[in-house]
């Protein structure tokens, strides 16, 4: 009986291990216009494993800010359509793909308002990958849609993010200013099923506090994003330091870096000691 038991023991072991699904969560999706600026984003995916391995069987699932299902269209390098909001894919060892937003696959004006959320990579087989993020400035007065216009005034800016890591600690450099200094920006999304509580510590150059922690709920699949100086409003004209994210349950986040005329790059963000 104890053999027929540990047989199944290393059954289940075994179908366990090899239905395990690899996740991957990129706290920061974009799409759309504010400001003059046009938003669209990209994620790319590859199989590390060597060519000719197995396939790697996946979902790409894009979640709005309030929890609903993201019904963005998605297309390839080529322009061909991969279906919209949650879309599967299969990736041979060493193959990789694509996946761009409207604004990023033909550099069209986007005349929605900016909308944000998050993307999940679900996989049977572990994947790398980054997003993408592309910014471009549009000209004032063109019309959309027109083929004569030219509604885009160039790329702004473009940087790659890597996946985030769900962590209930976490800390990124923090950068707050007015006038002509750069502000920092951290998203932050809640891929688990319960209302996670989440406090932001500012501390400064010498680990010093600076001023009073912030509390924020995040309900269960939704997302967030802010400025620190929309989060810590009454740090004066310039500060640099780090904010400390602790949460109740595990959370995801990316951190970027805005000049005043939309330049940005990204921020890495650290798990806590």
């Amino acid at each position: 009986m104890k053999r027929v038991l540990w047989v199944l023991f290393c059954i289940f072991a075994i179908t366990t291990i090899c239905t395990a699904q690899s996740v991957l969560y990129f706290p920061q999706i974009v799409e759309g216009q504010a400001g003059g600026f046009v938003w669209g984003s990209g994620i790319i995916l590859t199989n590390t494993a060597a060519p000719g391995t197995a396939v790697a069987s996946g979902t790409l699932t894009l979640t709005k800010d309030d929890g609903t299902p993201w019904s963005l269209p998605l297309t390839d390098l080529q322009g061909n359509s991969l279906g919209s909001g949650s879309v599967s894919f299969q990736l041979a060892g060493g193959q990789a793909t694509l996946f761009l937003t409207p604004a990023l696959a033909d550099h069209q004006t986007d005349t929605l308002p900016l909308t944000s959320g998050f993307a999940t990579v679900t996989s049977n087989v572990p994947l790398a990958g980054s997003a993408l993020f592309d910014e471009h400035g549009v000209i004032a007065g063109c019309p959309p849609g027109i083929p004569q216009c030219q509604p885009m005034t160039g790329r702004i800016a473009e940087a790659g993010v890597p996946p985030a890591t769900p962590l209930t600690g976490q800390t990124t450099i923090a950068f707050a200013s007015t006038g002509d200094n750069p502000n920092s920006g951290v998203a932050i999304a809640n891929p688990g099923t319960g209302t996670a509580t989440i406090t932001f510590q500012l501390l400064d150059t010498t680990g010093t506090t600076a001023g009073p922690s912030v509390t924020k709920t995040l309900a269960a699949n939704n997302h967030t994003a802010f400025f620190i100086n929309q989060l810590f409003p009454n740090l004066g004209s310039f500060f640099v330091g780090t904010v400390r994210i602790t949460s109740d349950i595990p959370v995801v986040s990316t951190a970027l870096l805005f000049e005043h005329n939309g330049q940005f790059s990204t921020f890495p963000v650290f798990p806590l000691q």
